[in-house]
């Protein structure tokens, strides 16, 4: 999965759109458990050698996998010296060429890839995708590493722990466990400027066409204003007034709110990512509301205008775009593909 965080190293031209089927690339990333969401990507001019990092996992008699793709070794393979026995949980690089298939690694050389944060006592930091929450424990694998939260600040402090959320954790390891003091919510920032619809004593809402959008507000959510009215607590705003909203969004779509700025009235405008979409019909849904593009116009992540075909060609579950609402009459008049 690659959305608007990806970076894309600009060797050989690498773009995208200039992706090719038979391209040999080396893709960084977090697992989820169902698929790789892409950090990084370059392009790699050795079609000979195929590597893939990550845990062994499922390990069988000459076969594991490695974040659910499947590995086959023998004798021939070349295993590093500090690897007494392959193991279930043990972090390796696999070196190796693919099968006529395209499914299956042929290992030609299994390295130790032990990293240095793995030591017993060390302050560490770790960034990923959440796996095996339990809520009871506020315990979660992250990055292979098994993480306590129970003792953790949680930034922003709405922040509630799912499956599915990228975060980092900070703490030191106790045992092999990552005794996390700070879990802080990391990925794209949503954006919503638009009026007020409803406020309470921990929520924001605002309302459109085709349903509404609800954030949570803490304490440490940065209030500002730029229309001369100060304001100090969410109270200090009011339903009508027009802001700005930066925060992230859960898994199940909720944001939490950084920061929300009062700003004299503007286009209405939301970026988040694309929860599902449809050419035929020409709506997309973000932040749970169906919104309908046959009045807008389209963009690639260049400013470049491209019709509603090129658009929705582009679009992706997980993908972010913006939409814009210029004379804030309800009617999406502009929607822009987001690097």
């Amino acid at each position: 999965m690659v959305n608007s965080s990806t970076t894309i190293d600009d060797d050989n031209s690498l773009t995208f759109d200039s992706i090719a089927l038979g391209d040999v690339l080396e893709v960084s990333g977090f697992n989820n458990g169902t698929q790789l969401i892409a950090t990084h990507i370059e392009w790699q001019d050795d079609d000979d050698e195929i590597e893939i990092k990550g845990t062994i996992e499922n390990l069988a008699a000459n076969s594991f996998e490695i974040n659910g793709f499947a590995i086959s070794y023998d004798s021939g393979t070349e295993i590093d010296d500090d690897i007494a026995v392959l193991a279930n949980g043990l972090y390796v690089e696999v070196e190796g060429q693919l099968d006529l298939a395209g499914t299956t690694l042929i290992a030609e050389e299994i390295e130790s890839e032990d990293d240095d944060y793995m030591d017993d006592g060390d302050d560490v930091e770790v960034e990923g995708i959440i796996s095996q929450f339990n809520e009871t424990d506020m315990t979660f694998m992250l990055q292979g590493l098994l993480v306590d939260a129970s003792g953790a600040s949680l930034f922003p402090q709405t922040l509630v722990l799912v499956d599915g959320l990228i975060v980092e954790a900070e703490g030191h390891l106790v045992n092999g466990v990552l005794l996390a003091n700070k879990i802080k919510q990391e990925g794209n920032e949503t954006k919503v400027s638009a009026v007020i619809a409803t406020l309470g004593n921990d929520s924001i809402g605002f309302s459109f066409i085709g349903g509404d959008i609800s954030a949570r507000v803490s304490s440490q959510t940065e209030l500002e204003d730029e229309t001369g009215n100060p304001v100090t607590q969410l109270s200090d705003f009011s339903v009508g007034d027009f802001v700005e909203l930066e925060g992230f969004t859960d898994p199940v779509g909720v944001i939490n709110a950084t920061e929300i700025e009062r700003e004299n009235p503007d286009e209405i405008e939301i970026e988040a990512a694309v929860q599902a979409f449809d050419l035929a019909t020409q709506n997309v849904v973000l932040l749970g509301v169906d919104f309908d593009l046959n009045a807008a116009s389209f963009e690639d992540d260049n400013d470049i205008s491209i019709s509603a075909g090129e658009f929705f060609g582009q679009l992706s579950i997980g993908r972010f775009i913006e939409l814009e609402d210029s004379d804030r009459n309800g009617v999406i008049d502009k929607a822009e593909l987001e690097d």
